[in-house]
């Protein structure tokens, strides 16, 4: 059996971690008059061509619902674009120049902060870390939730 101090040392310092990127990025969206939502999905927009909504809520992890409110508060802000997919069924999104333009101010100040924890990290451990937790969640993912029977 696992020693309980070990899952708690593990919750904790991924909490730890994930508390300090937070308060490092979360500003960042907000500094360019975005929300992190917003931030979220207009990167995922730029990935690519113009895709439907449905894709960009798969990619983001949100809820349909939740990207079509957000997508309209862009829209009307003048930063996304939509247009009628080929079959007319779907809207498709893509960012506008000045979208492009706050897209990129942000994307830039992301770099900056990261390259300046990555110099302080080192890249050989941030790709070791990155690794590891790529594989940590690869293995929950695989292992079955076992529900204790009273």
């Amino acid at each position: 059996m696992i020693d309980p101090i070990y899952e708690s040392k593990l919750m904790a310092a991924l909490s730890r971690a994930k508390t300090a990127l937070d308060q490092k990025f979360r500003p960042i969206p907000e500094q360019c008059g975005l929300s992190l939502r917003e931030w979220q999905i207009m990167r995922e927009i730029a990935r690519g061509e113009a895709r439907p909504i449905s894709v960009i809520s798969r990619e983001c992890g949100m809820q349909g619902p939740s990207v079509s409110r957000i997508v309209y508060r862009l829209v009307q802000g003048g930063l996304v674009l939509e247009s009628n997919s080929p079959n007319r069924r779907t809207k498709c999104l893509a960012l506008t120049k000045m979208g492009a333009r706050r897209l990129e101010l942000c994307e830039q100040a992301v770099a900056n902060l990261l390259a300046e924890i990555m110099e302080l990290q080192g890249m050989t451990e941030m790709e070791k870390l990155i690794g590891l937790l790529n594989g940590l969640a690869d293995t929950c993912e695989t292992v079955p939730v076992r529900v204790l029977e009273a």
